[in-house]
């Protein structure tokens, strides 16, 4: 690429609009669609594939300024994204050829009806405390990587125009993922992360 900051910065603005046009289709979309499903395998590959060019703008200017933080959260990100490919691709279609194929007959072993309340108390109970589980986990993952990706902008304060503002975002976000209002300032900070690419093209290139 001759101008791999513009097209890091041109590639966020894609990859932002495909996870906020395709996101709410998916998540109130008419369950066990296909076209449901197929919305959301596009979603995955265009948006993975463009969010990988974004960030490979940030290991650009990592290298140049000699940010060793940034470029290695730049790199740890590109990984995530491409695990995020390969898991979601799997995903989505294994769930679009289970629900395409025909539903066969199975026999259904006999529930005391006694005790079906019980079973599914205990059931909607594994599944509410394995959910909060995963909810923590994955909070506290990404959360840890907005705040050491925001210091590493932060290091280049003084080299690269918006990259503080932009890394105080990503701290914010980083620090309040768990409360929902992260995912929120996460927009913020990757408005002003485009911003920072483009006048960094124009700077550098």
């Amino acid at each position: 690429m001759n101008r791999p900051l513009k097209v890091a910065a041109a590639s966020g603005i894609v990859a932002l609009c495909i996870y906020l046009i395709i996101a709410p289709i998916v998540v109130l979309g008419i369950e066990n669609s296909p076209i449901r499903w197929i919305i959301s395998f596009l979603g995955i590959i265009l948006g993975g594939t463009f969010s990988i060019l974004f960030l490979n703008g940030f290991l650009v200017l990592g290298n140049k300024f000699k940010s060793t933080l940034l470029s290695v959260m730049s790199w740890i990100g590109i990984g995530l994204l491409i695990l995020y490919l390969a898991f979601g691709t799997v995903m989505t279609f294994s769930l679009f050829i289970k629900n395409a194929s025909a539903i066969e007959a199975a026999n259904i072993p006999f529930v005391d009806i006694d005790n079906l309340d019980y079973l599914f108390g205990e059931a909607v109970r594994a599944f509410v405390i394995f959910t909060i589980i995963v909810y923590v986990v994955s909070m506290a993952v990404i959360g840890t990587y907005s705040i050491l990706f925001g210091v590493g902008l932060l290091i280049l304060k003084r080299k690269v125009k918006y990259a503080p503002a932009a890394g105080i975002l990503n701290i914010v976000a980083g620090a309040t993922y768990i409360i929902m209002i992260g995912f929120v300032v996460a927009i913020a900070a990757r408005i002003v992360e485009l911003v920072m690419l483009f006048k960094a093209s124009e700077k550098f290139e």
